[in-house]
């Protein structure tokens, strides 16, 4: 028996085309004109005795394959004349059985803990006098480890020396949230743009410049915002751009809130002394009204480069509670998780599969005068997955039997997760069409050929 290697084809399809009209034919039979629209694919089944296939129209048969239309408008020398993308003939014989799975596009979420909870006793952060407060936080990750190599662990470290309480006033709530104010502010000072820490009020008393966690979580602050999350001795503030996987981060801790009853918990800006320049007048400063209880720390993502290979953008943080902090208890919110669909992560499968595999170009498109089969990828986009691991079965010039197994991707733009803003496509028709003929085809060639795959429903 000789088995050949697995081949991958990807197909992402144009946003504006639809798929051909059921039971129509690739080629116009009288003009010999090509009925399928540019960027458009649809499943074709055989006809007999012809080589102008017939579109399903839902009844595919045993046998279908998917067929889109390139632009090839833009197709110079040295490429060759491709008018199509298609897959391998989907033959429900095939001897290994046939997979058929959908993946919906997901957006990612950020490494995110949360340490104290002041609604249970022993777990809260314990002022005491004369005490050297210190936290750390370490960063793994690909990327992370790549540039620090495995041997090297990036690690943060925040300090805070407490005054002797006794000598004043304040009360152990005003001397927590001194602890909690001044440990976060060091932290920052010294993140390196790995992670960044937060200051939580968890009872949720308004104060200027507060934001409710449930606000950083819903939207009503937007993607894209600016969140100040406190000033430094000089009064210059420290700030963050909300992510949406930073949203999808603070919903999670939201949510966890909650359940601790802290619904109203707030970020609240630290302001370690008073009459800094540029803080806005009513701000609490540590010690007084300010009243924060626990620390919310967020790992960043690395950036990509302008041409990048590697998948993984997330960093993980591991917190390390040392002096001051040993028996707080803490706890991972939400994990790091690079999320599903996105485009660049499909740029990257598209290139490793149809053009470095397929056609065997270099890895080079960053070179001058480098050229390539272009494709509809839209980089501001999500996309959904559709997954069809089928063989063919042939017979070797040896006379042995010979498997060729393929995986056939179709890449449709998701236009259900997020709202307008953080979806450009969300709400639109014609991918939603897409997304409902490429899986109601492939459920009734499920269902014709009593494969016993689940029912596709993304």
């Amino acid at each position: 028996m000789v088995n050949q290697h697995q081949q991958t084809k990807y197909f992402i399809l144009s946003p504006t085309a639809t798929a051909l009209t059921a039971n129509s034919t690739l080629y116009n039979s009288t003009t010999g004109a090509i009925n399928l629209a540019i960027g458009a694919g649809s499943f074709f089944k055989p006809v007999a005795g012809s080589g102008n296939h017939i579109e399903i129209n839902g009844a595919p048969g045993s046998a279908m394959q998917f067929i889109q239309r390139r632009d090839t408008s833009k197709d110079r020398s040295p490429l060759y004349e491709r008018k199509w993308e298609q897959s391998d003939w989907i033959n429900a014989q095939c001897r290994n059985g046939i997979i058929i799975s959908a993946v919906a596009a997901a957006f990612g979420t950020n490494d995110s803990h949360l340490i104290g909870n002041p609604a249970t006793a022993g777990a809260e952060i314990v002022p005491q006098s004369l005490t050297n407060y210190s936290i750390q936080v370490s960063s793994h990750g690909d990327r992370t480890d790549w540039y620090n190599s495995s041997y090297s662990t990036p690690t943060t470290f925040g300090y805070y020396e407490t005054p002797d309480f006794s000598l004043g006033t304040l009360t152990d709530e005003q001397q927590r949230d001194m602890i909690v104010a001044n440990l976060t502010l060091d932290f920052n000072n010294k993140s390196r743009n790995m992670s960044f820490g937060i200051a939580i009020d968890s009872a949720g008393g308004a104060a200027t410049g507060s934001v409710l966690i449930s606000d950083l979580g819903d939207g009503t602050v937007a993607v894209g915002d600016s969140v100040v999350i406190g000033y430094d001795a000089s009064g210059q503030p420290h700030n963050f751009i909300l992510s949406k996987e930073q949203q999808q981060s603070f919903a999670a801790l939201d949510v966890r809130l909650t359940a601790l009853g802290f619904a109203t918990a707030r970020m609240k800006p630290y302001v370690i002394a008073a009459g800094l320049n540029n803080v806005p007048a009513g701000t609490p400063v540590a010690g007084t009204t300010n009243l924060c209880d626990m620390f919310y720390f967020v790992a960043l993502d690395e950036g990509l480069a302008a041409y990048d290979y590697r998948k993984a953008t997330k960093r993980r943080i591991e917190v390390g509670l040392t002096n001051g902090l040993d028996n707080v208890p803490q706890e991972r919110i939400s994990k790091a998780f690079e999320g599903q669909g996105y485009p660049h992560q499909l740029d990257i499968e598209y290139r490793n599969h149809n053009r470095y595999e397929e056609t065997h170009r270099a890895r080079m498109p960053h070179n001058s005068y480098y050229l390539e089969f272009a494709n509809f990828l839209k980089d501001d986009g999500y996309y959904d997955y559709f997954v069809i691991e089928h063989c063919d079965n042939r017979t070797a010039t040896s006379g042995m039997p010979n498997f060729n197994n393929f995986t056939t991707i179709v890449a449709v733009l998701n236009t259900t997760i997020g709202d307008a803003t953080s979806n450009p496509y969300f709400g639109q028709a014609i991918p939603l069409a897409q997304k409902e003929y490429i899986q109601d085809s492939l459920n009734a060639f499920n269902t014709d050929n009593s494969l016993g795959q689940p029912t596709l429903s993304i």
